[in-house]
């Protein structure tokens, strides 16, 4: 195979990646209002964590292994309060 022929071939392999990749991205677009679902998960997630660690420290509470005034600080903290 002569050089000419071969950069003629790479040429057309590069001409052919180029086009595919374009037309991947193009039908795998990320919508755009992909950041408000985002927003909404990391907030369902927040809010999960809260109670999760509400109900442990009730928990704590009703065990008696800490007492009222300690379940109302962890409660302000988590809250954020």
């Amino acid at each position: 195979m002569a050089i000419t022929e071969i950069f003629i071939f790479l040429f057309i392999v590069v001409i052919l990646i180029s086009v595919l990749t374009v037309g991947f991205l193009k039908k795998n677009k990320v919508p755009e209002n992909i950041e408000p679902a985002l927003g909404e998960n990391e907030r369902s997630t927040i809010n999960t964590h809260t109670a999760d660690k509400l109900m442990e420290s009730k928990n704590l509470l009703d065990r008696g292994i800490i007492t009222e005034e300690e379940f109302e600080e962890i409660k302000k903290d988590v809250m954020g309060k």
